[in-house]
């Protein structure tokens, strides 16, 4: 499977007081880049929401390689490492858009397949082909 790509751009408030995208902050652009995959393949994450179906974050395992700065554009690749029947790992990678070669920060992400209960459900078949589309 070939990786997902999103761009997006670092505004202001991405940045901490030294102008430097806080840390957490990039939790938000890879959980950002996985949302607009789904939406890419026609399902919005509200839809799931309605159907009761959630995707929380079970593990992540992150290195932070270079800083990104204000209105730094960047590029996120992410690719499904595996899936279970519950459960979807994911491996992501910022870089600024104008040097891919040079890596910013990457993630190893799990995320749960669960109901509105937060127990863990199969991951619908929909969901698995547009990962597997990719």
């Amino acid at each position: 499977m070939k990786p997902h790509t999103y761009f997006m751009r670092i505004y202001i408030e991405d940045t901490d007081a030294g102008g430097i995208v806080y840390h957490a902050n990039y939790l938000s652009f890879f959980s950002r880049a996985r949302t607009e995959w789904i939406r890419e393949g026609g399902i919005g994450t509200h839809e799931l929401a309605q159907q009761g179906i959630l995707f929380p974050v079970c593990t992540v395992e992150i290195a932070y390689r270079r800083p990104l700065v204000l209105d730094d554009e960047v590029v996120i690749f992410s690719e499904v490492i595996e899936i279970k029947k519950c459960s979807i790992s994911f491996l992501q990678k910022i870089y600024r858009k104008l040097d891919v070669h040079t890596l910013i920060c990457e993630a190893k992400i799990k995320v749960a397949c669960v109901d509105k209960s937060l127990k863990p459900i199969c991951i619908p078949d929909e969901i698995i082909k547009i990962m597997k589309k990719t």
